[in-house]
């Protein structure tokens, strides 16, 4: 389990040398999956911004505050770039899948047996509507970054107990596994992990995220504490004290079946 807001700013590596830094991660909803590292390449006066996917990732070096690209530099300097504060629309990701070669996430090609939250961002549907628990902004963009996300109220059935502070993810498959909130607003202060599967609704307009649980219930919940690992064992503490079904078991189920 990683912080997502702790590798900002790793040093981006290439197959041939250093590329730039780790600006941002874009991830999409409602499945929460990390699909690119923002890439900050060049310097000040030839800087841009490029994606890179799961894909191209190699094994971070965390000591070191590193993290590999298995692309040669020249590739990615001549990469389609993104510009910043803008949604990324779907032909720029088209563009980019087509560049590298990488897998399309959401069908066998482009535009194939699309799931309708891709079709979201393709301006000439719109009879399309958006999932009930996941209420769009204007761009009505399925991919959100974490800075997008920062700063989300919280609310439970009874009123607002926290913010979006940080994201952890699962290093191996890039999933995202929790929310970290900050409730020190609201509640004693402390830090507390909500799952993303816990989420009743987010709407992303008024920067708003719900979850069908109590403040009295969130004032107990188990402790997140930035500078421990996330263990397997904390993690059946908070999901037993939640009452809700461990996703690791559901995989050994998948897995079995």
């Amino acid at each position: 389990m990683r912080s997502l807001k702790k590798m900002i700013g790793y040093s981006a590596e290439s197959l041939d040398g250093k590329i730039g830094e780790v600006d941002n991660f874009y991830f999409d909803t409602p499945e929460w999956f990390i699909r690119y590292a923002v890439i900050e390449t060049g310097g000040l006066l030839n800087s841009k911004r490029v994606l890179i996917s799961p894909e191209s990732f190699g094994e971070p070096l965390w000591q070191e505050r590193k993290f590999p690209i298995s692309l040669s530099k020249e590739k990615i300097e001549n990469s389609p770039t993104v510009e910043e504060k803008r949604p990324i629309t779907m032909q720029e990701e088209e563009n980019l899948i087509d560049y590298y070669g990488w897998d399309t996430y959401w069908g066998l090609g482009p535009y194939v047996n699309l799931h309708p939250r891709v079709l979201a961002p393709i301006r000439h549907i719109p009879e399309y509507v958006p999932e009930d628990n996941y209420i769009r902004d204007s761009d009505n963009s399925i991919l959100k970054g974490l800075y997008d996300i920062e700063g989300f109220s919280i609310h439970a059935s009874d009123g607002v107990f926290g913010r979006v502070e940080d994201i952890i993810i699962e290093d191996e498959s890039w999933i995202i596994r929790y929310l970290v909130i900050d409730t020190r607003r609201y509640l004693p202060s402390k830090k507390v992990l909500i799952a993303p599967e816990w989420i009743e609704m987010v709407n992303w307009s008024t920067e708003e995220i719900y979850v069908d649980l109590e403040k009295e219930t969130i004032k107990d919940t188990p402790v997140y504490d930035p500078d421990a690992p996330i263990d397997r064992a904390y993690e059946e503490k908070l999901y037993d004290y939640h009452e809700y079904a461990r996703y690791w078991e559901d995989k050994k189920e998948e897995i079995n079946a």
